[in-house]
């Protein structure tokens, strides 16, 4: 499904000359010539929606430079700034993001190879500029096998309330390793860089996890070499004001290894979540045994273990003998959402791998393609007690959609093959929206419905718990338009955005959710 969709999952808008017509929750832009849906995201403030950003292409200045245009909406579409910006004819949006003071914008040149960072505050005026060379290889780890405009890696360059902006990218010297860049946002404070040492041997990943005011945590992966089928892994402190390392700490006990996967802090420190395998198991090939939570103080103390296997499903939902959900398979988790009675919910897609038609029509024509495909469908949320004991399983149907793997994939376990299908945005998974008192929580995802009597097509689907109630609903994404791609809004809201392409318009609109 969202192979079909990918036209406008990733935002890009190039535009030769713009004009805008303004309305209360509505934005109509003109003269947009091609739409690719990654230039555009939302402004997000103590977790509502505030406005949104909008970078894109308005005319050519040379042979090698384009003009460009940052424009910056409130929450009801009007806008606030509109700043033009020069820059190579090869420059590319990667993704943006907002942290109540600013925006990063992070953009790669093909070209030469560089990324670059520009921080600009709420009016579109430049904060701070800079930028990183890239090697051949490690570029490669930045945007995929082979770079496409369509096809660019998810990245993500994470918010840090009130401080910041953090970001990870794999770096490649004598082994495979990772930097942390943190810029700040307010004048005075320091920008800092910290990764693996590039002369060291061997395979090191460090990704994002949750921070406080004063620190941020890592997940940190180890392996012997690249193609090692048993990894170790660690969590990782780094002070924010400094960049200091604080603590490296292994999650390998005398009975298993934990993987980390989300978290988000407390008055004591952290709640980490993630799930675990045997202490021997080859973890690229096993599955997990179950869902774990640690709790961790602020410098850095593992404090207490909650574990829940996977066969504790079996109490509310049907499971198979291996302890999946029947019919379903396995569960990535997007998501883990805290409410304000400290119930925790962990927000996932079910998915499985399936042979495919596809490659076996290809490898009989003497092709290389992969002989199976990931097969995603239901949404699942699981409810915990808010010291971790699962309370609850709940199933929503949603349509299947397929995801072709690349040759070899499909040796590696079900946990790295959801990490690669979410690195390409495979999943059906859109966005959560959270209720800033905890009262409530809306997940939002893209379905393909099939209903009797009526032609199929696709739908915005959504699922909303208010006052420990669930509800399921869903808008149509019928339309006359070329494409449409759907972004949170303000409390209760989402907004459309709709591109026509023989008028070359895009519609921007804002509509209430049932809830």
């Amino acid at each position: 499904m969202k192979s079909t969709l990918k036209i406008f999952t990733f935002l890009f808008i190039s535009i030769l000359c713009s004009s805008i017509s303004l309305d209360a929750q509505k934005t109509s832009f003109n003269d947009v010539m091609r739409v690719k849906l990654r230039n555009m995201g939302p402004i997000i403030k103590d977790k509502q929606v505030n406005g949104y950003y909008l970078f894109y292409k308005v005319d050519k200045v040379d042979r090698k430079t384009n003009s460009y245009k940052l424009q910056i909406l409130d929450q009801n579409l009007e806008s606030i700034a509109t700043k033009k910006i020069n820059d190579t004819k090869y420059l590319y949006l990667l993704e943006g993001s907002y942290n109540g003071n600013a925006i990063m914008l992070k953009f790669y040149d093909s070209k030469e190879r560089i990324v670059k960072y520009k921080m600009y505050d709420p009016n579109g005026e430049l904060i701070t500029s800079k930028s990183q060379e890239l090697t051949k290889m490690e570029a490669s780890l930045l945007l995929g096998p082979s770079f496409n405009e369509d096809d660019i890696l998810k990245n993500d360059v994470r918010a840090i309330e009130g401080k910041g902006f953090v970001d990870y990218i794999a770096t490649k010297g004598k082994g495979n390793g990772y930097s942390i860049r943190f810029f700040a946002d307010t004048k005075g404070a320091k920008n800092w860089k910290k990764g693996s040492n590039i002369e060291e041997k061997g395979f090191k990943m460090a990704s994002f996890v949750t921070y406080n005011d004063e620190m941020l945590i890592s997940s940190l992966i180890k392996k012997k070499n690249a193609i090692s089928r048993d990894m170790d892994f660690f969590i990782m402190g780094h002070d924010l004001a400094t960049g200091k390392k604080l603590f490296e700490k292994s999650l390998t006990n005398n009975k298993y290894k934990l993987q980390i996967m989300s978290g988000y802090q407390t008055d004591e420190g952290f709640v980490l979540i993630g799930t675990y395998f045997g202490k021997d198991e080859k973890v690229l090939k096993a599955k997990s045994t179950g869902m774990v939570a640690l709790k961790v103080d602020k410098e850095g103390n593992l404090n207490d273990e909650k574990y829940v296997k996977w066969s504790e499903m079996g109490k509310f939902v049907e499971t198979n003998s291996k302890d999946r959900i029947k019919g379903l398979g396995h569960v990535y988790f997007h998501r883990f959402v805290q409410m304000e009675d400290g119930k925790i919910y962990g927000i996932g897609e079910s998915y499985k791998k399936a042979a495919s038609g596809v490659g076996i029509a290809a490898a009989a024509l003497g092709g290389n393609a992969s002989l199976s495909k990931m097969v995603i469908e239901d949404m699942l949320i699981f409810e915990f007690s808010s010291d971790f004991n699962l309370e609850d399983v709940h199933v929503f149907d949603k349509g299947k959609s397929n995801f072709q793997l690349p040759q070899g994939a499909s040796m590696a376990s079900p946990h790295l093959l959801a990490t690669y299908l979410d690195l390409y945005g495979a999943f059906d998974y859109d966005f959560t929206q959270e209720a800033k008192d905890g009262s409530y929580f809306i997940v939002g995802y893209t379905d393909f419905k099939r209903v009797k009597g009526e032609k199929n097509g696709f739908v915005f689907g959504t699922i909303s718990n208010a006052d420990g109630e669930f509800n399921q609903d869903d808008i149509s994404l019928k339309t006359d338009a070329t494409n449409i791609r759907v972004y949170p809004a303000k409390n209760g809201h989402v907004l459309f955005a709709e591109y026509f392409r023989k008028a070359k318009k895009m519609d921007l609109r804002i509509e209430k959710l049932n809830f």
